[in-house]
């Protein structure tokens, strides 16, 4: 019995084990475009989605604060009073006060966080940095004070909120890259306005060509009377001319 029970707790952490590279995979050929949208290569296969949504409840219930039940927000009283009680220095008469307080700035933060946080604290995985950015390990001989436990919890949640929004983002993804992103019914709407465009800059257009015929029309027709009166006055002089010969012909 015992063997099957871990042998089911290899399997399942396998599982989860491959779906995190799934997510992992697909949430780095996620594209955005200049609408914010995102987009996938191909959409989420029906296998997948259901891996993902059942992920998601399952991570959703993990990340729950404390303070939404009354049996996790006690263990986790229970824990950090234990864990308190191994300090010299948080020695007093009344350390389920001491562990209320430290609960209370934690209220929003789930079990599983603080479990961890304080097993860090414990085995020595928290570190300071020195002067020269060394890791130096946190002492042992003093407690940590309820905001640098908050800020180690926050540590060990942050790797599962991570993954629980990479999969939120992946489930609310609706469009391939290729897709144009709008209805058949806005598609229609943009064809028509560019139609619409379309047949307005054709009437500019010929509206603009209509003016430069009659501009040059005007200008040729310019051109026409000046020539004329040029071949006129031309005439005229050349009348003048002969009238005079004629007159000087006729006195001599």
């Amino acid at each position: 019995m015992t063997n099957d029970l871990i042998t089911t707790e290899k399997s399942i952490a396998l599982e989860v084990t491959r779906l995190q590279s799934t997510v992992d995979s697909l949430y780095q050929s996620i594209e955005r475009n200049r609408r914010g949208i995102d987009s996938l290569p191909a959409l989420l296969s029906p296998a997948i989605r259901k891996g993902l949504v059942d992920r998601k409840r399952a991570l959703h219930v993990k990340l729950r604060p404390v303070s939404d039940a009354m049996a996790e927000l006690e263990n986790a009283r229970k824990a950090i009073a234990g864990f308190l009680g191994g300090y010299l220095n948080i020695k007093t008469d009344n350390p389920t006060a001491i562990a209320a307080g430290y609960v209370a700035h934690l209220r929003d933060q789930p079990l599983f966080a603080i479990l961890a946080a304080i097993d860090d604290f414990k085995n020595r995985r928290v570190f300071d940095i020195g002067a020269e950015g060394q890791r130096i390990p946190f002492t042992l001989d003093h407690a940590p004070s309820a905001y640098r436990l908050l800020d180690q919890v926050k540590k060990c949640a942050a790797e599962t909120q991570s993954e629980h929004y990479k999969i939120g983002r992946l489930l609310a993804i609706t469009k391939t890259a290729d897709d144009p992103g709008i209805s058949a019914e806005e598609q229609a709407i943009v064809a028509t306005k560019l139609a619409e465009l379309t047949a307005s800059m054709g009437r500019a257009l010929v509206a603009t060509q209509d003016h430069e015929r009659r501009k040059i029309s005007a200008e040729a027709q310019e051109a026409r009377d000046r020539a004329r009166r040029i071949v006129e006055e031309a005439r005229r002089r050349n009348t003048d001319a002969d009238l005079a010969s004629q007159d000087a012909q006729a006195t001599g």
